[in-house]
């Protein structure tokens, strides 16, 4: 079994990750290959969110483990957001697809702008809502077992609304409500889906 370093790098713009994990300790003889990129670029009061995670795994890991795309939608907490301790959800929002492999490819694309910079005067037992913003939202993405495709290249395309309640001035959880769904019903004549979710904010 073998361990590779786990590198990162991160500013206030982007963050960069390249794992590998092999765990001697585990039952399991699997071994896994992450990267993941985000980067944020300004023009103006707007910001491009980009994000793009490869995944591959080699061996037989245990079925929790599995790369899956869900039909749950994602989760993420403020302060952990994406955190190896808190398995991630991979949803494309608006895709009611589930697929399952062994290797992964999930981009995110997002115009994002701000609303509502301070809080709203409402108050309900300390709490209140702010940092308001919308976005016009692409997810992207595929999974393969082996070589082999699982389906289609995914592509959706929504939009979606985001604010945060707040405590003292500190975001407790940011919920996001938008309509999306895959690019080729809409070519069809789909109606947007809704859905909703806690979401991942960087940097709103």
């Amino acid at each position: 079994n073998v361990s590779f370093p786990r590198q990162i790098k991160q500013d206030s713009s982007k963050r960069y990750l390249v794992a590998s994990e092999d765990d001697p300790n585990s039952d399991f003889n699997y071994s896994q290959v992450l990267i993941d990129f985000f980067n944020n670029y300004k023009i103006r009061s707007s910001i491009i969110y980009s994000r793009i995670k490869a995944v591959a795994q080699f061996g037989e890991p245990p079925a929790q483990d599995e790369l899956y795309f869900h039909t749950d939608e994602a989760q993420y907490l403020p302060i952990i957001g994406i955190s190896e301790n808190l398995p991630e959800i991979h949803n494309l929002r608006g895709s009611e697809q589930f697929r399952i492999g062994n290797k992964l490819i999930l981009g995110t694309l997002e115009i994002r702008n701000k609303i509502l910079d301070r809080d709203l005067t409402i108050n309900i037992l300390g709490f209140t809502i702010g940092n308001i913003s919308s976005a016009i939202i692409s997810d992207f993405g595929n999974i393969w077992q082996n070589s082999q495709s699982t389906g289609h290249f995914i592509a959706t395309l929504g939009t979606e609304l985001k604010f945060s309640f707040k405590s003292s001035g500190f975001p407790v959880m940011t919920f996001a409500y938008g309509y999306a769904n895959e690019v080729n019903n809409i070519k069809n004549g789909a109606e947007l889906k809704h859905y909703y979710r806690l979401a991942l904010i960087n940097p709103f």
